[in-house]
């Protein structure tokens, strides 16, 4: 499961997408990843998608908007509301502030 979320952060991939692949039941696997992980499904697809986003940031000359469409956000508004309620900082500040970051 965590390879595949890994793969396809450009995509919104559900807990439904994935029990249907696995042949099992929503709950089940939703009640196993919390138990495996640590943190529920959603929380561990944010968190992954974060990190990508603050590589990004960092490491890309993408714009937030391209970075926002990249990870599959609905709009490069709601990927900087996600974001800074994650971080505490919105990305163009994240990316201003990478001096302070990367030393």
């Amino acid at each position: 499961m965590l390879n595949y979320i890994e793969n396809n952060l450009d995509e919104q991939v559900t807990l439904t997408e994935i029990s249907a692949l696995l042949s099992r039941d929503p709950k089940y696997v939703g009640k196993l990843f919390r138990a495996e992980v640590g943190m529920s499904f959603k929380e561990y697809c944010l968190q992954k998608k974060i990190d990508n986003a603050k590589h990004l940031l960092l490491f890309s000359d993408k714009t937030i908007n391209e970075i926002s469409v990249e990870l599959a956000y609905s709009s490069q508004s709601h990927f900087s509301m996600v974001f800074k309620k994650s971080t505490g900082i919105t990305p163009y500040d994240y990316r201003c502030k990478r001096v302070y970051y990367t030393y």
